[in-house]
């Protein structure tokens, strides 16, 4: 008797085992696979309310549940890379996420160009639209972090710390392509690479500035 029960307890925890996959397969298609931003945003709404489970694979990045939010912040999240794993140059490097009506992604970055001024990159991913929006500016951070967000001054501090179109792209590569989306696909089995984003519209409101 206890070795046909022994069996039939070897046999459910195997059929167990094989609906694993079933599952995780199931869940993946749900996931958006037009582009890597709109992937990464179908997938944190997935697991909503809980955290992410490819970010929590990614050392350094911080995940946490939206039930441990303010009740202003439960359609929204933030997750920030602690400052040791950061490449050297880069102040911060965060992504956030907004449910509410249009659902957007921002992945953001500084960038210290003197000891009190940072450059502010950000991408902001529109749902709805398809669209990566790129675009800068700088903070002050004497003033309590103010940020200056004025074309005239932001050409200005361009030209004053010798930052170049060409560099803002080579800090684009840096943090967005070889640091947050190279972490993203290899915590997640993503349908992109951190140089084939998918059908996604680019608009780079810094280069026409």
């Amino acid at each position: 008797m206890n070795k046909k029960f022994l069996i039939a307890a070897i046999l459910l925890c195997i059929g167990l085992l094989c609906l694993v996959p079933f599952v995780f397969s199931n869940k993946n298609r749900k996931i958006d696979r037009g582009d890597i931003f709109g992937e990464i945003y179908a997938y944190e709404k997935a697991n909503y309310p809980n955290p992410n489970p490819a970010f929590q694979r990614i050392q350094g990045l911080s995940s946490r549940s939206y039930r441990d939010s303010g009740e202003e912040f439960r359609t929204m999240a933030a997750e920030s890379y602690s400052k040791n794993v950061i490449p050297k140059g880069y102040e911060h490097v965060g992504v956030s996420f907004s449910f509410r009506s249009k659902g957007t992604v921002l992945i953001a970055y500084d960038r210290k160009v003197a000891p009190n001024l940072s450059l502010y990159v950000y991408h902001k991913y529109s749902v709805e639209d398809k669209t990566l929006t790129q675009d800068i500016s700088f903070v002050d951070e004497q003033n309590n972090r103010v940020r200056i967000r004025n074309k005239g001054e932001v050409k200005k501090l361009l030209t004053q710390y010798s930052i170049t179109n060409e560099d803002i792209k080579k800090y684009n590569k840096e943090i967005l392509n070889d640091f947050f989306l190279r972490d993203w696909c290899k915590a997640f089995d993503s349908a992109f690479t951190p140089n084939d984003w998918g059908d996604v519209k680019v608009v780079d409101k810094w280069d026409k500035s």
